[in-house]
C-alpha cells in the first residue's frame, strides 16, 4: 500500500502485508479460471466463501479431505490480489515487482511502488489498439475488480455474522448471575436472573428449531474460530486497496483515452473494511463521525485518516461509548456550562461593556439592516473602540467559530477585551492577505444576534428572531467568511494540500449544525490556521487539478489523483450551494443536517427552513417534530422523488401521507435521472417505473413480488385521481424485499380505505447510484 501518500507524522505505521502464495503460480490461467488451474473446485469454493457453508468449503480443494485455513488465505491473495492485478494488466506478472523485505526477521511483504510504473505501460498498451477494443479490455478489468469487490465484502459479511452469532450463543452459555445453590441443592433465582431465563427459554421455544440450528451453530463456531485465518484483517485491506486503486486507474484511462463513446463503465465505492473502522473508533472519534464520513471517504479515505493523529477535543471523562450512527451524546453543551475563553493562556481581562455596541446593534436591527462591527484601535495602544455600522455602507468578513471553543456567549452580547483585538487581528490579516477589496469590519453572532437580560428583554428577543432570520443573507452578503476552529489552529502551512483536506473533514466545524449553514451559503470562505489562512475554493480547485492532470494524455502519472475525491467531498458538497435546483437544495439540506450537532433539536428545523428560504423562526412556534415537517412540506412545491423511500413514520394527514413525519428517516438517496416530485394539495406527484396489479390485495398482510405482482409498465404517475400505490425497496440483484409500507397513501383521500375502482400499483425504489462513481 506504499503507492498512497503518508500523512507527516502517522499514529500508525502503514500495513504490511506478508507474502503467503508461494506454492501458487499465479500466471498459470487467467482470472477466472485460476482456482480450477490450482486444483480447486471453483462451484464449490464460491459457494463457501459466499454463504459460509463450510461443508462446500472443505471439499473445495479436489483431492484433499482437510484443508488448513491458511490455504484459503494463500488461494485468495494468490488470485483475488496478484490474480486480478495480472488480469488488469493484461500480461504477465513478475511477482518480485511487488514484494520487498522487511521487518526484524527481514519477511518478504507486498510492495505497490512500482503499481503506478505498470499502469503507465497499460496505457501506452491501449492507446496502441482501436478503441473498441481498448474499451473492451477496459470492461473486462473492471467486470474482475467488481468481481473481488463483491466476493470480498460478502465473505467479510459471512464473517461479522458468523461471529456475532457465535458471540450471542456464547452469552446464552454462561452462568447466569443471581442463581444461588443452597446447601441442600435447591436453586434460589433472584428477579433480574428469572427475566434473563424467561428470555432464553423464550428464544429457544421454536418448532423449527433442529437440525438446521444445530449446522448452523457449527458453522458459527467454525467462523469465529477460523474466519481471520481464512481472510486475515490484513489480506483483506490490502486486496480492498488494490481493487480500489485499479477501480481509479481504470477510470483515468478511460477518460484519458476519449472512450467515452463506447459505452459506460461505472465505478462503485469499496467498502470500509472493519480494521480500519476500528481504528478510527480507537482514536477517539465519534461512531456518527465515522459513519458520515465514510459515506464520502470510501476505503482509501477511511485509511489515510486512520493514520493521522488528532488530538482529543472532548475532556477524558467524556466518552462516545453510548454514541450511535445517528447521535452523539458527548459532544454538546448541557445549560449553565458555557465556559467563556480568553485568547491566550493566562489572561484575565474584563469584558468589553455591552451597552452602547448593543443599543446601536439593535437599532440597525430595526432599520432593516445587517449591523457589522469595526474596532478603531490608538496607534501603539491596547485600547480601542467599538464601531457599529450597517452592512449597507460597508463591506464585511462574516466570523464562523465553533461556539464550544468559548468565542460566544449564551447571556450577554459581550466579549473579553483580548478578544476584541484577536478578531481584529484576524480579520485585518486577512483582508491584507486575500487582496480582495474589502474593509476590516466584521459580522460575528455573540454580538449581532441579541441576546440577554434587562429591561428591553422582550425588545432583545424580538431582535433575536430578526437576527436569526437574516442568518442566511447575512453570510451570503459577506465579502469573505473566516472559519475560527480550535481543531485547525495547530495545522502549518507546510502542510500537504492532501492532509489539510483531510484533517478539514474531520474538524469540529464540520460537525456543527450552524456552521453547515454559514458554510452553505457563503461565496468566498477562509480558514485560519496556525500561521495564516487557506482559502477553501482555492484549495478544492488545486486537488481537483490532479483530477484533470490524470486524465490528460500528456501527463506521465495517473495515481496522483488517488484520494483526492475522497478527501474534499464531505466539505466542498457543503460550501457555496447552488440555489439552482430547488430539489438538489432540499436533499442536501436534510440529509446533511441530519447529520450534525445542535445542542437544541429544534434548531435543526430552523436551519433547514433558512436555507430553503422559508421563515427559520417560524419553527420555534412548533412543539412537536411532525408539525414542524409539516409546515416544511406544505411550503415546498418541488421535492426529491426519492423522498418516497426514506424509511420511518409517515405524517398521517390527508395530502402529507406520503412525508416523514421524523428527521430521524433513512438518508434520501441520489438519483439523477428521475423527475423532481411536485406537491399540491391533493398529495405528490411523483414518476417512477413500477408494477400494475390486477386485483386488490388483502391489506392485512405483507407480500413479496412473487405473490400478486403482474403487468409491468414503464412507469407510474401517482396523482390526485386516487392512485393508490405501495413503496418496496429493492436488494442488491433486484430482489424485492418485504413491502415495509403496506398502508402508503399517495392521494389526500380522507378516508383512508381504497376503493375497488382504485388502479393500484406498486413502485420500484430505482438504483441509487452516486454521481462521482458514474463515468
Amino acid at each position: 500500500m506504499d503507492h498512497l501518500p503518508t500523512p507527516a507524522e502517522p499514529i500508525y505505521r502503514p500495513v504490511e502485508v506478508p507474502y503467503l502464495c508461494d506454492q501458487f503460480s499465479v500466471n498459470d490461467a487467467g482470472f477466472w479460471q485460476f482456482p480450477d488451474s490450482q486444483g480447486w473446485d471453483s462451484a464449490l469454493l464460491e459457494c463457501g466463501l459466499s454463504s459460509g457453508d463450510i461443508i462446500s468449503l472443505i471439499r473445495a480443494k479436489k483431492g484433499a479431505l482437510t484443508t488448513p485455513p491458511n490455504h484459503f488465505a494463500a488461494l485468495l491473495q494468490a488470485w483475488w490480489y496478484f490474480g486480478l492485478l495480472r488480469e488488469v494488466l493484461g500480461r504477465d506478472i513478475e511477482v518480485c515487482d511487488f514484494l520487498k523485505r522487511s521487518g526484524p526477521l527481514n519477511s518478504r511483504v507486498i510492495t505497490t511502488e512500482n503499481l503506478e510504473t505498470h499502469l503507465m505501460r497499460l496505457v501506452t498498451q491501449l492507446q496502441g489498439l482501436p478503441p473498441n477494443e481498448a474499451y473492451k479490455r477496459l470492461r473486462n478489468a473492471m467486470d474482475c475488480v467488481d468481481y473481488v469487490h463483491k466476493s470480498v465484502e460478502r465473505l467479510a459479511g459471512c464473517l461479522g455474522e458468523h461471529c456475532l452469532f457465535e458471540e450471542s450463543n456464547a452469552r446464552m452459555r454462561r452462568p447466569i448471575s443471581g442463581m444461588r445453590r443452597s446447601a441442600d441443592g435447591r436453586i434460589s433465582v433472584s428477579d433480574s436472573a428469572l427475566d434473563t431465563i424467561l428470555n432464553i427459554a423464550e428464544t429457544a421455544h421454536d418448532d423449527n428449531r433442529g437440525l438446521s440450528d444445530v449446522f448452523r451453530d457449527s458453522q458459527s463456531q467454525f467462523w469465529a474460530r477460523n474466519g481471520r485465518e481464512i481472510l486475515p484483517e490484513d489480506l483483506e485491506l490490502s486486496i480492498g486497496m488494490l481493487g480500489h486503486t485499479l477501480s481509479h486507474a481504470i477510470q483515468m484511462i478511460y477518460r484519458r483515452l476519449g472512450l467515452q463513446a463506447q459505452g459506460p463503465i461505472n465505478v462503485s465505492g469499496w467498502y470500509i473494511p472493519d480494521l480500519v473502522r476500528k481504528r478510527l473508533l480507537s482514536s477517539g472519534f465519534c461512531p456518527r463521525v465515522v459513519y458520515r464520513l465514510s459515506m464520502t471517504m470510501k476505503l482509501v479515505g477511511a485509511y489515510l485518516s486512520s493514520l493521522l493523529h488528532f488530538p482529543p477535543e472532548v475532556p477524558s471523562s467524556v466518552s462516545h461509548v453510548d454514541c450511535t450512527m445517528s447521535r452523539c451524546h458527548a459532544d454538546y453543551m448541557v445549560d449553565g456550562s458555557y465556559i467563556r475563553s480568553h485568547a491566550e493562556t493566562g489572561c484575565s481581562c474584563e469584558v468589553m461593556p455591552e451597552f452602547e455596541t448593543s443599543k446601536h446593534v439593535q437599532k440597525i436591527l430595526q432599520q432593516g439592516e445587517i449591523p457589522v462591527l469595526r474596532v478603531k484601535k490608538a496607534p501603539n495602544s491596547q485600547e480601542f473602540k467599538i464601531e457599529v455600522l450597517s452592512s449597507r455602507n460597508t463591506s464585511y468578513v462574516a466570523i464562523s467559530h465553533v461556539w464550544s471553543d468559548g468565542l460566544g456567549n449564551p447571556d450577554a452580547n459581550e466579549l473579553f477585551k483580548c478578544q476584541w483585538l484577536r478578531l481584529h487581528h484576524l480579520v485585518d490579516n486577512l483582508v491584507r492577505e486575500s487582496k480582495l477589496p474589502t474593509s476590516s469590519t466584521f459580522w460575528i453572532d455573540t454580538i449581532c444576534v441579541p441576546v440577554g437580560r434587562g429591561r428591553d428583554t422582550s425588545l432583545r428577543k424580538e431582535l433575536r428572531d430578526v437576527a436569526i432570520e437574516r442568518m442566511r443573507d447575512t453570510y451570503r452578503q459577506a465579502r469573505m467568511v473566516l472559519i475560527l476552529d480550535s481543531s485547525l489552529w495547530p495545522l502549518t502551512s507546510d502542510m500537504t494540500d492532501l492532509e489539510f483536506a483531510f484533517r478539514f473533514s474531520y474538524s469540529k466545524w464540520m460537525r456543527r449544525l450552524w456552521t453547515m449553514h454559514e458554510g452553505a451559503v457563503a461565496e468566498t470562505i477562509f480558514a485560519r490556521i496556525k500561521d495564516g489562512y487557506v482559502p477553501m475554493e482555492i484549495l478544492k480547485h488545486k486537488l481537483l487539478q490532479f483530477i484533470c492532470d490524470d486524465e490528460s494524455i500528456l501527463n506521465g502519472r495517473i495515481l496522483r489523483s488517488l484520494c483526492v475525491t475522497e478527501s474534499i467531498t464531505s466539505w466542498s458538497s457543503c460550501m457555496q450551494i447552488s440555489f439552482e435546483s430547488p430539489q438538489h437544495l432540499f436533499r442536501f439540506v436534510w440529509n446533511e443536517s441530519r447529520n450534525r450537532g445542535t445542542k437544541y433539536e429544534e434548531d435543526r428545523y430552523v436551519v433547514i427552513a433558512s436555507l430553503l428560504g422559508l421563515r427559520g423562526q417560524q419553527m420555534y412556534a412548533f412543539q412537536r417534530p411532525e408539525d414542524r415537517l409539516k409546515y416544511l412540506f406544505e411550503n415546498i412545491a418541488e421535492l426529491p422523488s426519492m423522498i418516497l423511500f426514506t424509511q420511518g413514520p409517515r405524517i398521517q394527514e390527508p395530502g402529507l401521507r406520503w412525508a416523514p413525519a421524523s428527521m430521524d428517516t433513512s438518508m434520501i438517496q441520489f438519483n439523477g435521472d428521475l423527475k423532481p416530485a411536485i406537491r399540491n394539495t391533493a398529495g405528490l406527484m411523483v414518476e417512477f417505473e413500477g408494477v400494475r396489479l390486477l386485483s386488490h390485495p388483502d391489506w392485512g398482510k405483507r407480500f413479496r413480488r412473487s405473490r400478486g405482482w403482474t403487468e409491468k409498465v414503464n412507469s407510474v404517475t401517482a396523482d390526485d385521481s386516487g392512485t393508490f400505490a405501495w413503496v418496496v425497496e429493492v436488494e442488491e440483484y433486484n430482489k424485492l424485499n418485504v413491502l415495509y409500507c403496506a398502508s402508503f397513501t399517495i392521494h389526500g383521500s380522507e378516508a383512508p380505505i381504497v376503493s375497488e375502482s382504485d388502479s393500484l400499483a406498486v413502485l420500484l425504489q430505482p438504483s441509487t447510484v452516486k454521481a462521482t462513481d458514474r463515468l
